[in-house]
């Protein structure tokens, strides 16, 4: 953004990687009443985690529903199913779980240090603009929609043409969108739903039953608007696949695609490879002289904020300490983004006796949040100097 490099995502085309939103035929290896939770194989050298809480209202449909594909009982995609009632937001897993039972799950969180696969049963696959979850009869709209028509004609929109028993969620670039659009975009995300399906016949063990796309075309699909100037590709296979991608999904996009065709390597003409020297070390220095210290415990991230040499001797200590958090704060939101730091965040900022000062590096800090897709959560400054994030 503005020639700084704001995030950095790697496409790794393994196919035996464990990425977040890839959905699995897995079974309940161990339940833990104390830890109100299951232990999941999904094929991973770890066994997978759910949580009661990730089981999803509709898992009585959801075991059912693969239970019936596995016996041969159910041909339809879920037009003719009947749903099940919903569990109890507070129950017990060994009351709705048992070892040996077949679910289908999807990776919310990646295998972590010692830690296997997060795991959640609220199963949903993102179009670019809807996303479809089986086994809820609703619609949702974007939060960050937020013209009320508009709001109201998408859901009159959509709500005409969801199919019976999938809930849809309409998402942010859907703004403005028509019915032939949706229409594309659903019956390509229930032909996924038909594969999924298709792979719960014969389970002889855990396995993918669906993959999240490449990275490439994922952040095409869920990032791709008005406010890009261009996509650039130095590869001409994958240059033509996107082209097509976006020519059949967001054809008003195709023209923003250009074929990188430099002497120099891609990431030197766009001065990625410096950015990304100064961007991952354990110091990261600001314009100002002042400098970040990022460190990585097994429980949370941890940032120290430190002025360096040069100070400004014509403004008061606690002036000097503001600015400097404030240009912190911005490098911050940045380091997240780009480090993709998730978990407990702790940030050491300069101490500042002025709670006014405080007050205002937090509304900054949130500012600039704002476009960092990521959920997250920010707490004011405490009386230690210490801010919080999730």
């Amino acid at each position: 953004e503005n020639k700084r490099l704001m995030e950095y995502h790697i496409d790794r085309f393994d196919q035996n990687d464990f990425s977040a939103g890839d959905i699995y035929l897995g079974r309940i290896k161990k339940i833990n009443p104390g830890l109100n939770a299951a232990f999941v194989d999904i094929g991973h050298d770890k066994d997978a985690f759910i949580h009661y809480s990730d089981l999803s209202p509709s898992l009585l449909s959801l075991k059912k529903f693969t239970q019936n594909i596995i016996n041969k009982e159910q041909s339809s995609l879920l037009a003719d199913f009947e749903l099940e009632n919903l569990i109890p937001k507070d129950g017990k897993i060994q009351e709705v779980l048992q070892k040996g039972d077949w679910v289908i799950t999807q990776i919310m969180k990646e295998a972590i240090s010692t830690k296997g696969p997060r795991m959640t049963c609220e199963v949903t696959i993102p179009g670019r603009y809807v996303v479809l979850a089986p086994f809820v009869n609703s619609v949702g709209i974007s939060k960050k929609i937020t013209d009320s028509d508009e709001r109201q004609r998408l859901f009159d929109v959509i709500d005409n043409i969801r199919p019976k028993n999938f809930g849809l969620v309409v998402r942010t670039n859907a703004q403005f969108q028509g019915e032939t659009e949706f229409n594309n975009d659903i019956e390509n995300l229930m032909n996924k739903w038909e594969k999924i399906k298709d792979g719960l016949s014969e389970p002889k063990a855990p396995r993918r039953l669906l993959s999240e796309m490449s990275r490439s075309f994922s952040l095409i699909r869920d990032m791709l608007n008005d406010s890009f100037e261009r996509v650039v590709c130095d590869n001409a296979k994958l240059f033509d696949q996107l082209k097509t991608y976006l020519e059949d999904n967001a054809p008003q996009y195709s023209d923003k695609l250009e074929l990188y065709r430099g002497l120099r390597p891609i990431f030197d003409e766009f001065d990625v490879s410096r950015q990304l020297k100064n961007s991952f070390g354990r110091n990261v220095t600001l314009k100002s002289g002042a400098y970040l210290v990022i460190e990585h415990t097994e429980a949370l991230h941890v940032i120290d904020v430190n002025s360096g040499p040069k100070i400004n001797t014509t403004l008061d200590q606690d002036t000097n300490a503001f600015n400097v958090n404030c240009e912190a704060a911005l490098e911050v939101a940045r380091q997240l983004r780009v480090r993709d730091l998730g978990g407990i965040i702790v940030i050491d900022f300069i101490d500042m006796k002025s709670s006014e000062f405080r007050v205002k590096v937090h509304q900054v800090l949130e500012e600039v949040m704002r476009s960092d897709r990521a959920k997250h959560s920010i707490l004011p400054i405490s009386k230690f100097g210490l801010m919080e994030i999730t």
